[in-house]
């Protein structure tokens, strides 16, 4: 009898581990606790749909691309696409002896709704080998509100912590719009 309830005391306790990661990776119900009702509109799917929507038109926009020194070891380049002078999106790549970085901005209403950067890590330094053979990507989506606050923010396709450090990168990452 001991045994016969120890066993359902383990089931019960392994099926409420399995009930809360459960709960965890499909509502994020840890993570985003604290995540602003202005949120909870915001989706990835509505998202990623706009952006396409953005990308699709690309080639109507007006671009005006620079150079972009002193933020990386081999330079860089940005390109602002613009419709009646608003902002729509803005990229920007970055150039080192070990990889490169990507970031884009897509913008509604001079505000940020959605940015993805790409970290590209190369097998060799490009003195080394100048193909740029990859070793690994790494690709974080940030998703924000029309007070452009981050609401949501992926690495590498799952969902993380909006924690202190996120935020103050982002803040970093949108004084230079």
């Amino acid at each position: 009898m001991k045994n016969k309830n120890l066993t359902i005391l383990s089931t019960i306790f392994v099926g409420l581990i399995i009930f809360t990661v459960y709960l965890y990776q499909k509502d994020n119900i840890f993570l985003n606790n604290t995540i602003s009702k202005d949120c909870k509109g915001i989706g990835q799917s509505s998202t990623l749909a706009q952006v396409n929507s953005i990308e699709s038109k690309k080639n109507q926009y007006v671009s005006a691309s620079k150079d972009i020194f002193g933020q990386s070891t081999q330079g860089g380049e940005q390109i602002d696409y613009s419709l009646n002078d608003q902002l729509i999106i803005k990229e920007q790549i970055f150039y080192g002896e070990t990889g490169k970085s990507e970031a884009s901005y897509y913008l509604s209403e001079g505000k940020v709704f959605y940015f993805i950067k790409k970290n590209t890590e190369y097998i060799n330094s490009i003195y080394q080998d100048q193909s740029g053979a990859v070793k690994k990507v790494e690709l974080k989506e940030f998703y924000f509100n029309s007070n452009q606050e981050l609401c949501y923010w992926y690495f590498d396709k799952v969902l993380q912590t909006n924690d202190q450090d996120t935020k103050e990168l982002i803040d970093y990452l949108l004084s230079g719009l």
